[in-house]
């Protein structure tokens, strides 16, 4: 038996991640009673365990599958992931500041589930290098959906933060010819990492 209660010991670990397949079968078949049961008996060591692959990075078991029930659509597993802890803002890699929204932002058959999100108290915005960016709204400017686009500058996401290799989201647009998105994105405010003059 491990020392630390909050450290699980081998057995207990490799206990967790069975529980923790099942609670992601659970989720992408839409079995909300079996999940519900699994998160009740386990949601605390869900929440403190890594993924083994995302170890580095402090992604918890219960975000990780999380952001596999977001990915479903299905709204009535979110809320009982986030009844039982889960935590949509928390960043999938240490290097971004969003958590499930900006892994959901480039694919417009997620539009509805972002918006839920959204309403729900998702961020769309972190400080990166000094300055306010979107990784969501970068991630949707090259997936070309304008709904998710406009969701996510109408729930303030800001329109000229720079990527990682210092593009706008209206530069992402135009250099993967996302026309409609690349005009919207004019029609806010969006600039070309060139035309801005603070950076």
């Amino acid at each position: 038996m491990s020392t630390d209660p909050r450290k699980p010991d081998p057995h207990q670990r490799a206990e967790a991640l069975a529980k923790a397949r099942q609670l992601n079968a659970a989720c992408k078949q839409g079995d909300i009673l079996m999940a519900e049961r699994l998160l009740a008996e386990n949601s605390v060591t869900f929440a403190q365990l890594a993924m083994p692959d995302l170890a580095d990075y402090g992604i918890s078991l219960l975000n990780e599958i999380l952001y596999h029930c977001a990915c479903t659509g299905n709204v009535a597993m979110v809320e009982l992931f986030l009844r039982h802890g889960a935590d949509i803002n928390q960043p999938r890699h240490v290097k971004t500041g969003e958590g499930v929204v900006e892994r959901l932002a480039n694919d417009d058959v997620n539009h509805a589930m972002i918006e839920w999100l959204l309403i729900h108290g998702a961020k769309v915005s972190h400080v990166r290098d000094g300055r306010p960016v979107s990784d969501s709204l970068l991630s949707a400017a090259i997936g070309g959906s304008l709904r998710i686009v406009r969701s996510l500058v109408e729930h303030g996401a800001p329109i000229n933060g720079l990527s990682w290799n210092g593009l706008t989201a209206l530069d992402l647009a135009l250099n993967d010819g996302r026309t409609e998105v690349a005009a919207y994105l004019r029609s806010v405010g969006g600039l070309r990492a060139s035309e801005l003059t603070d950076r």
